[in-house]
């Protein structure tokens, strides 16, 4: 049975993960623009996620498209 961490643990663990959110800028996500193809950015990555019944972030493309993706 493998061994759980503690909550002091698992949070110590992402907060190394977590960006610095001063510093949030555009990051792509690997996902395909429906517009043109190319690959899209997450807008602001490490600070917004919009509070809706399935949590989402902003996106958008060089091309201009500007839309969302669920979290």
């Amino acid at each position: 049975m493998p061994q759980l961490l503690s909550l002091e643990e698992h949070d110590a663990t992402i907060q190394e993960l977590a960006r610095d959110w001063t510093q949030d800028l555009p990051v792509k996500n690997g996902i395909a623009c429906p517009t043109c193809g190319k690959e899209l950015f997450d807008t602001h990555p490490a600070s917004v996620i919009l509070g809706c019944n399935v949590p989402k972030k902003h996106i958008h493309c060089r091309c201009g498209y500007r839309g969302s993706r669920l979290a």
